[in-house]
């Protein structure tokens, strides 16, 4: 079987278009050497979740793999703040936190997303502020 990597790539290419009805050329430059599952998520049996630097999928990409559930302590997913495109798999939802523990902390928001995600965080007020997400199957 091929990576799920791998599959979203042909899935972007055959289809022409992205959900946000951007060309896929917008993605070219993401090879699948390039398109890889995160160094700590060693599986991706459960959770995928694309994140971009960039808006419209551009810049650094990488795939998430993670858990179900929002168990800060294994199965809270944390980023470094500079997502710009947020993508999870379909048949998922997701939390997205302004902090690294996955939780609601007063004075502090959360999104959730669903597929295909958001291709433009600015336009919600949420770029460059994800800092932990929890999935779980819809």
């Amino acid at each position: 079987m091929m990576p799920k990597a791998t599959q979203i790539m042909l899935i972007l290419a055959t289809t022409g278009f992205l959900a946000s009805g951007m060309p896929t050329d917008a993605v070219t430059h993401i090879s699948a050497r390039q398109f890889q599952a995160s160094p700590e998520s060693p599986g991706c049996a459960q959770a995928g979740v694309y994140v971009c630097s960039d808006p419209y999928w551009q810049g650094n990409c990488v795939y998430h793999c993670g858990p179900f559930g929002s168990n800060p302590d294994t199965q809270c997913t944390k980023l470094d703040g500079s997502a710009s495109s947020i993508g999870p798999d379909a048949g998922i939802k997701c939390n997205f936190f302004t902090n690294g523990y996955c939780d609601s902390l007063p004075g502090e928001s959360q999104i959730t997303l669903q597929y295909p995600g958001n291709d433009n965080l600015a336009s919600i007020g949420w770029d460059n502020k994800v800092a932990s997400y929890a999935c779980f199957a819809l």
